[in-house]
């Protein structure tokens, strides 16, 4: 099974393991290929539920044992039950067909932690989509989706579109593009965000790409009057949806 899975992860499907995750996924239209548990896990109440709730789906989730869960986990101690899910053929270009207020841009960000924790922000903010430009990490890897705590079920996420694309789709539809910059000229109070907006996050290393620079962005700083360098991405993600999010309230 071990091996079916990984094929299966090819073919365009990403496990959700832990009970909160595979409840959301149930509680979802997202189609389950296969759902695995333990005689162990379904011993627990909330499990058993979840369990009911797949067969009336009409699922036939599998019974394994703790050794093979551990084979097919990502977690040193996996909670015992797993799902399969198809992940949908999301085309980028499907981004241009809604109108935008807020969506979110990850720019190479290598980190699937950091990935998920800013999908579940997004997610939080009331962002319209989440885009991964070429050379971001898989958001729908195992650590990405459990770091995102089921939000990639949530909210739409673009994958394979470069940043120039994005950026030039942004620009082209009036979408004022802030890029977060510690060094950057402008503070983010000083900026109005009521109307569309796009965060662009780069690696907390090298920042946003080049190719973000040819384009009207404005580059905004959070003020940071102690001693650390810079934020970790995802925590600079959380404050400028805040900041979003007050200014529209």
């Amino acid at each position: 099974m071990p091996g079916q899975v990984k094929k299966l992860a090819a073919s365009g499907c990403f496990t959700a393991e832990g009970v909160r995750l595979v409840e959301e996924v149930l509680a979802s239209d997202w189609p389950v290929q296969f759902l695995v548990y333990t005689r162990e896990a379904a011993a627990a109440a909330r499990v058993a539920d979840l369990l009911t709730l797949a067969r009336a789906r009409g699922l036939v989730p599998r019974e394994v044992s703790e050794r093979r869960m551990k084979a097919l986990s990502g977690t040193v101690t996996p909670q015992g039950v797993l799902a399969v899910v198809r992940r949908p053929a999301r085309d980028p270009a499907g981004l241009w067909e809604a109108g935008l207020s807020l969506v979110v841009v990850l720019d190479g960000l290598q980190d699937p932690g950091n990935v998920g924790t800013v999908i579940r922000a997004a997610d939080a903010a009331g962002a319209d989509a989440v885009v991964c430009t070429a050379g971001t990490c898989d958001p729908f890897g195992a650590k990405a989706v459990r770091s995102s705590m089921g939000s990639v079920l949530h909210l739409p996420v673009y994958t394979g579109a470069t940043a120039g694309e994005t950026a030039a789709g942004l620009s082209a539809r009036g979408v004022r593009i802030l890029v977060a910059d510690p060094f950057g000229p402008l503070p983010l109070a000083g900026e109005d965000l009521k109307g569309p907006v796009a965060v662009v996050l780069g690696s907390e290393g090298r920042g946003p790409g080049p190719d973000w620079r040819p384009y009207d962005v404005r580059r905004v700083r959070i003020p940071m009057p102690g001693r650390a360098e810079s934020l970790n991405v995802a925590l600079a993600a959380g404050i400028i949806l805040y900041e979003v999010i007050r200014q529209r309230s």
